[in-house]
């Protein structure tokens, strides 16, 4: 296979308006921001705060593939069952994950109001979909790999996963037979990958999983270069850098290849400036990129949905004690209302029959 080697760093217009042709310098701040690990108390410190309610906050990748794997992958296993999201279910599946919570955390130890914390929560939930928005229209806006490589080479990009962060993923995948040869799968979230295989075992856990995916160049017209770094060869046995690509949710990916129990050397740099080289083990799953199908705009209303309408009494963990409390009372009052209902037409009943017998 003929490969793409070289990749040439992007070029923004400096000011303007992004076009099909061009894209502005404007509409790179979300893919950069999402490069960024920023720690949960400095991204709340960059966020702007009116009236104890989050207006903006920075691109968080972190955040932002917790909530697009969590609310994707329970909307779709529970898709027979209509509007889930407004019985707080679909909430619950976000906010109870190890992110999340970690971030509400946070949240409290620089907010003292009690009060109002589940609408501070959601508030602040409801910025990182308007990033998650934002960062997948800015994706669509850079220029389609043909136009940066003219000659009939592939490209190949890599990513490897975290057992913690994707455990959800992978056994998603398991439990829907996703993980042979043949099956088609959709990136339920924008990733990260790279194009440099070192980089990529790198970030794989011990015994997970590495993906290799195939852009054939037929398909570079429906391919972005999403390329976030600098020129780079990647023959230079001495390139390091994470060169990424930010693959937008809703790739199509088929798997034409696994590799099972595969033994990797990988370098990483370490603090002193030297190179270390460790052996790491995975399995290797080779995906063909087929199309990037369409997001439609309902998934995101129901996101939005799935954050605005729940119990306000919903707390950081999920947790709806007051809710089920109200619920239940609400379930006593009515099932008190309908006994005196029946207990009254039943009264009313006997006394028009004695009023019978006496004509």
């Amino acid at each position: 296979m003929d490969i793409i080697k070289i990749f040439p760093e992007y070029t923004y217009r400096k000011d303007g308006m992004s076009t099909r042709k061009v894209t502005s310098k404007n509409n790179s701040k979300a893919p950069i921001e999402w490069t960024a690990d920023t720690d949960f108390d400095d991204l709340i410190d960059l966020s702007l705060i009116q009236n104890s309610k989050f207006k903006i906050s920075p691109t968080d990748y972190k955040i932002i593939v917790d909530l697009l794997l969590s609310y994707n992958l329970f909307n779709d296993l529970n898709k027979k069952t209509r509007a889930l999201y407004k019985t707080g279910l679909c909430y619950n599946s976000m906010v109870e994950s190890d992110i999340i919570s970690s971030y509400f955390e946070t949240i409290d130890e620089l907010n003292s109001d009690e009060s109002n914390k589940s609408n501070i929560y959601k508030s602040a939930l409801k910025t990182h979909i308007d990033n998650i928005i934002q960062l997948h229209n800015t994706l669509n806006v850079f220029k389609t790999t043909d136009e940066i490589f003219k000659d009939k080479k592939d490209l190949i990009i890599y990513r490897g996963f975290s057992k913690g962060r994707y455990n959800k993923l992978f056994t998603y995948f398991e439990n829907n037979y996703l993980m042979s040869i043949g099956s088609i799968i959709t990136t339920p979230t924008i990733l990260s990958t790279t194009i440099m295989e070192n980089t990529a075992i790198r970030f794989t856990s011990d015994d997970y999983y590495l993906w290799k995916i195939i852009i054939p160049n037929n398909k570079f017209k429906e391919f972005r270069y999403t390329y976030l770094g600098k020129t780079i060869n990647i023959d230079d046995p001495r390139q390091l850098t994470e060169a990424e690509i930010l693959l937008n949710m809703g790739a199509v990916l088929k798997c034409i290849d696994i590799q099972p129990n595969m033994t990797y050397m990988y370098n990483s740099p370490t603090a002193t400036g030297d190179i270390l080289t460790s052996s790491k083990r995975c399995t290797l799953l080779i995906y063909e990129f087929v199309k990037f199908s369409k997001i439609p705009e309902q998934m995101i209303k129901n996101l939005y949905d799935c954050v605005t309408k729940t119990s306000q009494y919903l707390t950081a963990h999920g947790k709806n004690k007051n809710s089920r409390k109200n619920k239940n009372y609400r379930k006593n009052k009515n099932s008190r209302k309908n006994k005196n209902s029946r207990k009254n037409k039943n009264s009313r009943k006997n006394s028009k029959k004695k009023g019978s017998k006496k004509k």
